[in-house]
């Protein structure tokens, strides 16, 4: 009796394998099978920024949760990309594509297929991410992930004079903690308009090491941090003296400048 348990066993294991794909069967017992879309992207992913310097296996499950399906990925990630602590679920967007949720199914990271993923340049803050199908022919971009913060309006008539704002500066970020200095030159750049950054120390701060700035411009009152790559960070003058990015995002920044 008991080989045959065994064989019977056997013979039904592939079956059971088979069930792993399949939905929960409803009352009448039959399985339902995924929708073609869950089965197709349910698998291995890799989370990443656009450098490749902070990356995360997810695992996509097609088992249904609050906000949508269930998502995995190690704890330690959370370190590594801290968008990941708002993760919840994933689901299926409209068109076909991968979207990252919070735990009421609205998109924390919504991505899009776009043949230029291997080209995307990182944002200041790190809020662009590439979503890599592990062994599979598609990538995926994150191309919204939430609104854009509306700009602080301001009167460039109370901007400082230009000829004030060479000099070092402390950038502060996490309630006051000083993360970089950087120096703003009187040196003309490539560009018309444009001078030369650089940091006179070692940055310490991960996002502005990923946006590298090496020259700086100024205009209707703003300071404009330009990255190696060309895209900028612009920064408003505070009451306080200091200059806070504008629009603040995710990872909020203040400088401030140093006594000569």
């Amino acid at each position: 009796m008991a080989s045959r348990l065994i064989i019977v066993a056997a013979a039904l294991a592939p079956a059971l394998l088979s069930g792993a794909a399949l939905a929960q069967a409803p009352a009448g017992g039959r399985a339902a099978a995924l929708p073609p879309a869950v089965a197709q992207l349910q698998g291995a992913w890799e989370l990443q920024t656009p450098n490749g310097a902070r990356k995360c296996r997810l695992t996509l499950r097609p088992v249904e949760v609050k906000g949508g399906r269930s998502v995995g990925f190690p704890s330690t990630c959370r370190r590594s990309l801290p968008v990941l602590g708002r993760i919840a679920a994933w689901s299926v967007s409209d068109a076909g594509y991968v979207r990252l949720n919070d735990t009421e199914g609205k998109a924390v990271l919504a991505f899009e297929d776009d043949a230029a993923a291997f080209k995307l340049k990182a944002s200041a803050d790190g809020a662009d991410y590439l979503l890599d199908s592990l062994g599979r022919p598609r990538r995926y971009v994150q191309r919204v992930a939430a609104p854009a913060a509306p700009r602080v309006p301001f009167d460039p008539a109370r901007a400082p004079a230009r000829e004030t704002i060479p000099g070092t500066y402390t950038m502060i970020r996490y309630g006051g903690q000083e993360v970089c200095r950087i120096a703003l030159g009187t040196q003309p750049g490539a560009a018309e308009g444009r001078y030369l950054a650089s940091f006179p120390t070692r940055c310490r701060d991960q996002g502005l090491q990923v946006f590298d700035a090496v020259a700086w411009r100024y205009s209707g009152g703003r300071i404009h941090l330009i990255a190696r790559r060309g895209h900028e960070m612009t920064l408003l003058p505070t009451s306080e003296g200091e200059w806070r990015k504008d629009p603040p995002g995710a990872a909020e920044l203040t400088i401030r400048k140093l006594p000569n």
